[in-house]
């Protein structure tokens, strides 16, 4: 096991193979995000109401899994029942009715729970085609089509939208049309983590570093951790603040990956690419911030969500 000796930057100097750390200021705060009702195309059957529920809460749930936001269901916390039932019927639940931001009432619980975006769906498509096996059972193939929007509350501006669409070879079977389309939307396991991903980055500092035989960075120790819901395998990237025309920029000097979550506020990673740079930003005392990014589509992923 390789030793990891940690010397301060009062210290000055640093040895090959041993690390150096240094203390940087930065902050991490998850954001208080809502989650709106889900509206459904006016032309959908209602006994596919009870589908699209289950569907939403799909994105609930891969959005909890990742623990990078605070995520406030509008549609359980009795504050936002409350005065959704006052503002918009006592049936407003029932009839999934997006939330109207600039109503004065229901701006005023957002300010109580200090949330500054909200996440809105709107299903347009979702059906099932009925076929038939060779031995004359039936079964059914589901389609869904969803779009996501990701709302400013601070200005009520659409920040980001993406489209989901799932049908024929994308598509999942089941013995009923409603199982099918549930079976369907699985595909959303491998989509939300990545919306939430690219636009919710967790930030952070590299306080340690550890170095090659070369004097480059080989292994870096971040302040992210379980307090951001980050993972093994987690990609993150580098950058250097410097000084350009009486201006501060960010200049991308490498890249990272997570070998072992520590902690809350800590994780091993491994450097992936520009371990010179980062080493010598780090023995400068250069402000060095971390960001994540989205990790890559895995095909064997898709193979997986299709088997399920």
């Amino acid at each position: 096991m390789k030793l990891k000796t940690m010397l301060f930057a009062s210290l000055g100097t640093v040895c090959l193979g041993v690390s150096s750390v240094y203390a940087q200021e930065e902050t991490t705060q998850k954001e208080v995000v809502l989650m709106d009702n889900f509206t459904l195309v006016s032309t959908a059957n209602a006994v596919y109401h009870a589908v699209a529920i289950g569907v939403r809460e799909k994105v609930i749930g891969e959005i909890q899994k990742m623990n990078r936001i605070d995520l406030i269901d509008v549609t359980t916390d009795p504050l936002f029942k409350s005065v959704l039932q006052k503002t918009q019927g006592e049936d407003a639940l029932d009839q999934m009715l997006a939330m109207d931001f600039t109503d004065p009432q229901i701006q005023e619980v957002i300010a109580e729970k200090q949330a500054k975006w909200a996440i809105q769906g709107h299903i347009s498509n979702m059906s099932a085609v009925k076929k038939k096996y060779d031995n004359g059972s039936t079964y059914y193939d589901g389609e869904l089509a969803l779009s996501l929007k990701l709302v400013d509350l601070t200005n009520n501006t659409v920040k980001a939208t993406k489209n989901y669409s799932y049908g024929g070879l994308t598509g999942k079977t089941g013995d009923t049309d409603k199982s099918a389309v549930i079976a369907t939307a699985d595909y959303l396991t491998l989509q939300i983590p990545k919306f939430i991903d690219e636009n919710f980055k967790a930030g952070g500092t590299i306080y340690e570093i550890t170095k090659n035989k070369k004097g480059e960075a080989d292994v870096a120790y971040i302040t992210l951790g379980n307090n951001m819901g980050l993972k093994k395998g987690q990609p993150l990237e580098v950058f250097v603040e410097s000084e350009r025309g009486g201006r501060v920029v960010k200049n991308k000097v490498g890249e990272l990956s997570i070998t072992e979550v520590e902690g809350d506020d800590s994780s091993a990673c491994k450097v992936k690419k520009g371990g010179k740079e980062i080493a010598e930003a780090f023995d400068a005392k250069k402000t060095i911030s971390i960001v994540t990014r989205a990790k890559k589509a895995n095909p064997f992923d898709a193979i997986g969500a299709a088997l399920k």
